[in-house]
């Protein structure tokens, strides 16, 4: 059942690792609403194309869009529709987030001004995005007690020899070698399944992110393996009308997200500047 989202039952997303200020979520905290563009809008309707199913998949679950109500006029002409996505950390008790920004070109050249070109090169070229075509965009780690952040000037600071370290911060020592080494597993078969679609997809995607979510509670994370290793996992609730319901519990999961500067290109064969970046970032995960 179809269910009307009104804006004022929403609230400030408690998960984020990166990006925008203004994100929020639904009061269950099923659903997320990021301010964005009517490009975005357009990308993500145009993933319901069949065509488009594999790479679908690798994404969020796009809900709708929602037309926002901002009482300042210049937020509200610079984003006046938010898309409406599942929230990709929904199902974990502490979820920790690591948003990675792929590409070495972070802007469309076709549309984009000769100024933020410039501006937006000059980052690139001192940090990981030049080297690597990646670079950690932010990241929020469950420490057993609390949160720690990590905002974009920590992955700025890195090198192609120190990134490594980066991605070691992500993984605390309370989850200890045998979990952490389950994760590094399972995120690097994932980041091969995007590179495999991807590698079959004629797109352009210019400052998407790979985000990395998993459970951060030791407790509920062993409680998932040994259900999963038991041949027990959880069944899914009974369907709902509701979007209060958690869905199956999760140790971890991989989504492409940010598509505002994103397009189809048939014709002109797979994105290999988002390519590039993705293999350097397997490349880390295999050190790992």
């Amino acid at each position: 059942m179809a269910h009307k989202l009104e804006q004022s039952d929403l609230v400030a997303f408690q998960n984020q690792a990166a990006g925008h200020d203004g994100v929020l979520q639904s009061a269950s905290g099923h659903l997320i609403i990021k301010p964005s563009t009517e490009a975005e809008v357009e990308f993500y309707e145009s993933l319901a194309d069949d065509a488009h199913a594999d790479f679908a998949a690798l994404t969020p679950t796009y809900m709708g869009r929602l037309d926002l109500k901002l009482d300042d006029p210049v937020a509200a002409a610079k984003t006046p529709v938010a898309v409406v996505l599942e929230n990709a950390t929904h199902n974990f008790r502490k979820p920790a987030v690591l948003d990675v920004k792929l590409g070495k070109l972070l802007t469309d050249p076709a549309t984009t001004s000769a100024d933020k070109i410039a501006r937006l090169g000059a980052v690139a070229a001192t940090t990981t995005t030049g080297s690597l075509g990646f670079r950690i965009a932010g990241m929020r780690v469950w420490r057993g007690t609390e949160y720690e952040y990590f905002d974009k000037t920590f992955g700025r600071g890195f090198t192609a020899e120190t990134v490594a370290d980066g991605f070691r911060a992500f993984f605390p020592a309370a989850l200890g070698p045998a979990r952490t080494a389950r994760l590094v597993e399972m995120f690097a078969g994932g980041l091969a399944h995007v590179q495999q679609v991807l590698e079959a997809s004629e797109v352009r995607m210019y400052s998407a992110s790979v985000l990395f979510v998993y459970e951060g509670d030791v407790g509920r994370f062993d409680e998932i393996e040994a259900a999963a290793e038991a041949g027990a996992a959880a069944e899914p609730d009974p369907p709902s009308d509701s979007d209060d319901e958690p869905g199956e519990p999760e140790l971890c999961t991989l989504k492409l997200i940010d598509f505002a500067h994103s397009h189809w290109v048939p014709g002109e064969g797979p994105d290999t500047n988002v390519l590039g970046g993705l293999a350097s970032l397997a490349a880390i995960f295999d050190r790992l």
